[in-house]
Parts: structure tokens; sequence; C-alpha cells
């Protein structure tokens, strides 16, 4: 069941179907920027839109072969060899536009002093869980550590959200509020509000995005649908997995071995698309 999912890099019109979904969506995929940046001169010259297929295929080959940035790197920086790992990129990309000492945090709306790597208040957010598909952190899985998927989230939010789906969730669900901060979030008690709600766990479980971060983690996944469609890195030869969005629930569960996968599913695929133009940053 090969999906067709094509998408926006830098605000190219996609659409997306699979035998059960079909919708068109914009999706500008991004590592939590603080801005959204243009792409260099010529960037898509070679994506053809003639059809949903060309244009997927021809998409993925602009953004994959991506370099691979260590998830921790613990060595002395030095004047030729920062040693940049993902703590440095996202501390940089989730940056509060209020305070460049802080970051500005997914799901709470938390302002936290940038603390780097082994801190007590925040953590990096996989919104493709790890678990469906890619667990272990070796030096050939590329989306492990890729950034364009990766946030940075409250120590204890990112604990409550877990490897739950993205779907939405009703008013009997429970309650993760957001903070108030550059206008954005704060106010309890009202569904859906600027809240998170969850419920469940693991794959049977509901995490529900706040509305005002909820279209930057629906275009994460859709970027890893896209992204990642098997086949070798073009310049390591590192084998890389099919990363599928699905609303099949016993294909995520599936997915969800404690191994690196060939093939690995995420969901949902419709709540995705729905909130893709939602409100981020």
């Amino acid at each position: 069941m090969r999906r067709e999912t094509v998408f926006c890099h830098g605000c190219v019109r996609v659409a997306a179907s699979t035998s059960r979904f079909a919708a068109a969506f914009l999706l500008l995929v991004g590592c939590a920027t603080k801005t959204v940046g243009q792409p260099p001169p010529a960037y898509y010259a070679t994506v053809d839109t003639s059809s949903a297929t060309t244009l997927r295929a021809t998409v993925h080959a602009v953004i994959d072969d991506h370099t691979r940035f260590p998830y921790t790197d613990n060595r002395t920086p030095t004047p030729t060899n920062p040693h940049l790992d993902t703590w440095d990129i996202l501390d940089e990309a989730s940056e509060d536009p209020s305070d460049s000492n802080n970051i500005l945090d997914v799901y709470r709306n938390a302002s936290l002093t940038k603390q780097g790597g082994g801190n007590n208040f925040y953590q990096r957010e996989h919104t493709w869980p790890k678990s469906y598909g890619f667990p272990d952190n070796v030096a050939t899985n590329y989306p492990y550590t890729d950034c364009h998927a990766l946030f940075l989230s409250d120590l204890g939010y990112n604990g409550s959200r877990g490897n739950t789906l993205y779907r939405f969730c009703g008013p009997g669900c429970d309650e993760r509020p957001t903070e108030l901060n550059n206008g954005r979030g704060g106010g309890t008690g009202v569904h859906p509000g600027n809240s998170n709600w969850r419920t469940g766990a693991h794959e049977t479980g509901t995490w529900e995005t706040w509305v005002g971060r909820r279209g930057d983690v629906a275009r994460a996944l859709l970027y890893l649908d896209v992204r990642y469609e098997g086949g070798t890195h073009g310049i390591t030869g590192h084998i890389e997995p099919d990363l599928i969005l699905t609303d099949d629930q016993t294909l995520v569960t599936n997915s969800n071995t404690q191994v690196n996968e060939l093939v690995a599913f995420m969901g949902m695929l419709s709540l995705a698309a729905v909130a893709r133009t939602g409100p981020g940053r």
C-alpha cells in the first residue's frame, strides 16, 4: 500500500492521496525556524508539477540526501570544527523572538532559558516518535536526527505526549495548557482553546496539539513521509527507511518493533492533511 503524498517545500502547491484520502495542501518545511527563509535561486528548478506523481518524486529528489548532524556531540568545539549537534541547531531554531537567551517550546509555549544538552527543563521531541520505525541512534539512521521533524519540548509535556498519535481529542480528554507568550497561548478550561489535549497511551492514545503549533507538527510529519522513501542516501550510500503516514492504527502498532525498520508507519494521515495549513511559527 504505497501512498501518493506530495508536498510543498518553500510554498510549491502539492496534492496528497492514498486509497482512502485525497486532498490538496500546502507544506512549508523548516527546522522549527524562527523566520521563514527563502530557498536559493533555482532551488526548485527541477521540480515537475505536471502531475501528483511527478511532483512528489521531483520534490523528494530536491530535499533528500541531507547532511546528518549527530544527535549529541560532547566533543569540545575547535576553531575549525564547532562539533554542532541537534541541541545546537534546535536551540537556535526554537529561539524566543522576544528573548534571544530563551527558547519557546512546542507544546507548553513556555519561554525557557537556553540550556543545551542534558538539562532538566526541555527535551528534543520527535514528532514522529522514534519508536515507530527508527529507535536506534546509529550513524546510518537519518530520521533520528532530522531537525525538520525535531522540536524542543517542555520535559513534562514531552513525557505526557509520549508516543501517542496525533488525533483530535474530545473535551473529555486531559488538558495540557499553554502559556501566554508573544501574543499566543494561555487560557484554560475550554476545548480546544489554546491547550493541548491527551488521552490514553502509545498507539491507542491521542495527542491533540494546541492550535498555535498544530500546523508545525503536521508539516513535520508530511515532510518525513516525502523525504524518506526507502532506497539509499545518494552521498553516503546508507540504507534509508520508507516512512509512511497512514490512518491504519494496526500498521502503526506493527512499526513499534524496538529495531530500525525498512518500512514504518505513523498516524494520523487525515489529521496531518487537515492541520498542515494551521498556525505555526
